[in-house]
């Protein structure tokens, strides 16, 4: 039963690096419904199937599925490729974002990095105002941000969110950076 499955995705001629598991399942299944169809009394007794009871079905598209590996272990591998990319885990983050001279930047020196729950910097502007930017998505040259590199100007591109504040009880904007280059 095995190889009639494969025999009959291959047929379908299913294009397995852009397919959902929804679509690959559907047609699995189908497969497997066509092979039990040639092997009814065999199946029927070896595995005491009922067409009522889904744990009977569930273990012989299993047994089916573990015997495709050494018949077809590219229809499998597509299979377990496709539900990891809907379950995550192929996610990889975004890469850094380009500059971007439109977005809000400052000049300002670098005072202090912290790295509690949230990383973040303190800068100092020309005025010595002090300047706080969150540190919350990967972006360029973030390797510029050690102690070395403390007291240097920066010139940092960033975006304004808005953060839950405990001290003020209500959502204020935070600056987060985007962009940063050693001046």
């Amino acid at each position: 039963m095995a190889q009639e499955t494969c025999n009959c995705i291959n047929a379908k001629n299913v294009d397995f690096s852009n397919v959902n598991s929804d679509t690959l399942e559907l047609e699995l299944g189908l497969c497997i419904l066509e092979s039990y169809g040639n092997h009814k009394a065999d199946v029927d007794t070896f595995f005491n199937l009922s067409f009522d009871d889904e744990s009977t079905l569930i273990k012989l598209g299993e047994d089916i599925a573990y015997k495709m590996m050494n018949e077809c272990p590219k229809i499998i591998m597509a299979m377990a490729g496709s539900y990891m990319e809907e379950d995550g885990f192929n996610d990889v983050p975004p890469p850094p974002a380009p500059k971007n001279l439109e977005d809000l930047n400052m000049e300002a020196k670098l005072v202090s990095l912290n790295n509690d729950a949230v990383s973040y910097i303190m800068v100092t502007d020309e005025f010595n105002k002090e300047h706080i930017f969150i540190v919350s998505e990967q972006f360029e040259d973030y390797s510029l941000l050690n102690k070395s590199n403390y007291k240097k100007n920066f010139r940092i591109f960033y975006k304004e969110e808005e953060y839950f504040d405990l001290s003020e009880k209500r959502y204020v904007l935070k600056k987060v950076i985007k962009y940063l280059e050693l001046i």
